[in-house]
């Protein structure tokens, strides 16, 4: 049984920086049909579709994530921005204060 490689976010990150987008590509579709509800793929998938230029389609993967699950900060975070970029920037400052709420609960951050 072939099993999905654990990869820390810096090696994700690197495979669409370094110019090989469709590799991504195909290791997150992998890993979101191995499971669809895998929530760290979603937004970091969002991430990549907007470096590519497909805003539409990275807000609705960010979309997806958020429903997947609303509490992680970098989900927020990611989530955040992309909305910004999008020109959606109500919905930006809301998932921003969000963001701010999960700080200050788990973290104790002001």
């Amino acid at each position: 049984m072939r099993r999905w490689p654990n990869r820390t976010p810096r090696s994700r990150s690197s495979t669409y920086s370094e110019d090989r987008c469709e590799e991504a590509e195909r290791e997150f579709q992998a890993a979101l049909r191995l499971n669809p509800n895998y929530s760290y793929a979603h937004p970091w998938r969002a991430h990549l579709l907007a470096l590519q230029g497909h805003l539409d389609e990275a807000v609705a993967e960010m979309d997806r994530a958020l429903q997947i699950d609303p509490f992680t900060l970098s989900t927020l975070v990611i989530g955040s921005m992309m909305l910004s970029h999008a020109d959606r920037h109500k919905e930006a400052l809301a998932l921003g204060d969000r963001a701010g709420a999960v700080c200050q609960q788990n973290y104790g951050w002001p």
